[in-house]
């Protein structure tokens, strides 16, 4: 009886084999496919949060079940579902059978960001978190600030400049003829805006981001009556949103620019191009990568990928870590790539690939018949066993007054279990004169460890 318990590497086919050694060898599998589960729970509760305008949200959600369950974010407000972007940062991390999905939002706007967000494990299990933003800036005088949009909008002219009867005052308009810009750190980009309505008195233009005046600098340049914006080698720090506003004392109009500034993957930990694990030792490979968005991590053991449950993914800051535990048997040897994949502007792809050898040193296992001097009757069966233990598989030879070899009285057989070889010489109708002396059977592993023993025979 085989006792199966439950978990994450128990899965799969087992098979019992019986084998017996007749006239001729026989061998008979019957073969049953496991499968383990664990149905999907929820850990934590829903939530209400509260956030000011340009505060960074972070909210955790935590699934467990076998298959281990996909989590996904969904933002009700705009019916859309949430995917890394660069004020946007999902990340999961695996523990057994426990799956937590961090959803981070940098530089909160209360006009795109405030409402009901969705944690989803396995499109069957939907968690809610209310998120509600404060508007913690300031209007000037004449200024109302709009709690909906966190923005300054005019209220009094009269307390701006002195009124004028008679005097008709127009709001401006402007627009930006693109709303999304995506980019690669180290690129240079232009943001323009269009002003349909100068208004009366004429508007004054002004580029902002995150709160605060641009200026020009060695990193901004603003020309073209200042509706044109040159961003020269941004990096991830300037990922945001760009508003361009024109106002005079009639009010005020705002077009934002999103620029989403993206970083291709890089490693920051790789494992060694070749490793070294003894049979049934293991050894861990680490491999972590960065890039804006996070790039997702697979493995693949000789081309083939590696399922997701059989290593451990985490993050830490802007790092995604991955760690595969290698077993050595008869099967983990290989080539053993970690990939990194990020979906830019420009889908980005990096490997790095391990040779992982097994190995297990030659050792002596034992002969049978155990005794080093063996008597037999003339034309008897001599039968004597030699076996040996080793990862890569040892090669065995037979001497007896040189290389013996297979003929129609000598055999020799092989039989292997696992690392273990046993070498069987048999030799049929013994003569005296040919066959009695010493015999030495001999294990060679890779050419480079040799084990021998010896018998010797005795023909009465």
């Amino acid at each position: 009886m085989l006792t199966v318990v439950g978990s994450l590497t128990s899965h799969g086919y087992y098979t019992c084999q019986a084998v017996n050694d007749l006239v001729e060898r026989r061998v008979i599998n019957t073969t049953a496919n496991v499968t383990v589960f664990e149905p999907l729970s929820y850990f934590g509760r829903e939530s209400n949060v509260t956030l000011n305008q340009s505060d960074t949200f972070t909210v955790n959600c935590s699934f467990s079940g076998f298959p281990l369950p996909v989590v996904s974010w969904y933002f009700l407000n705009n019916f859309t579902y949430l995917s890394n972007n660069s004020r946007i940062f999902i990340t999961t991390f695996s523990q057994d059978i426990t799956v937590t999905s961090t959803l981070t939002i940098r530089n909160l706007d209360k006009s795109t960001d405030e409402g009901i967000y969705h944690c989803i494990g396995s499109s069957t299990y939907t968690v809610y978190i209310s998120l509600c933003i404060v508007c913690n800036n300031n209007c000037e005088a004449g200024y109302t600030l709009n709690t909906t949009t966190c923005t300054c909008s005019l209220s009094n002219i009269c307390e701006l400049s002195p009124c004028q009867n008679g005097v008709d005052y127009i709001v401006p308009n402007i627009s930006a003829p693109v709303s999304y810009v995506a980019l690669l750190a180290g690129s240079s980009v232009t943001l323009k805006c269009v002003l349909n309505e100068v208004g009366n008195p004429k508007a004054t233009i002004q580029w902002t981001f995150v709160g605060s005046v641009i200026t020009n600098n060695s990193l901004f340049l603003i020309t073209e009556g200042s509706t044109r914006l040159d961003i020269t080698n941004i990096t991830t720090f300037y990922s945001g949103a760009y508003n361009c506003n024109a106002s005079n004392v009639a009010g005020a109009s705002v077009a934002t620019i999103n620029v989403d500034v993206q970083e291709s993957p890089y490693f920051i930990v790789t494992p060694p191009h070749n490793v070294s694990v003894r049979y049934n030792d293991a050894i861990t490979l680490n491999c972590s990568s960065g890039g804006v968005p996070l790039p997702n991590i697979t493995w693949f053991k000789d081309g083939v990928v590696i399922p997701i449950d059989q290593y451990t993914s985490s993050n830490q800051s802007d790092t995604l870590i991955t760690m595969l535990t290698v077993v050595g048997s008869l099967t983990s040897h290989g080539y053993y790539t970690c990939q990194a994949v990020n979906d830019l502007v420009e889908r980005r792809v990096i490997n790095t690939t391990v040779n992982a050898i097994v190995n297990e040193p030659l050792s002596y296992g034992g002969s049978n018949p155990p005794s080093t001097y063996i008597t037999l009757k003339q034309l008897g069966t001599f039968t004597v066993h030699c076996s040996f233990s080793g990862h890569p598989l040892p090669i065995v030879f037979w001497f007896h007054n040189g290389l013996l070899s297979s003929n129609s009285r000598v055999s020799i057989t092989t039989d292997i279990q696992e690392i273990t070889l046993t070498s069987t010489l048999t030799i049929k109708d013994v003569n005296k004169s040919t066959d009695e002396g010493l015999y030495y059977c001999i294990g060679l592993q890779s050419f480079k460890n040799l084990y021998y023993d010896y018998k010797y025979l005795n023909i009465d």
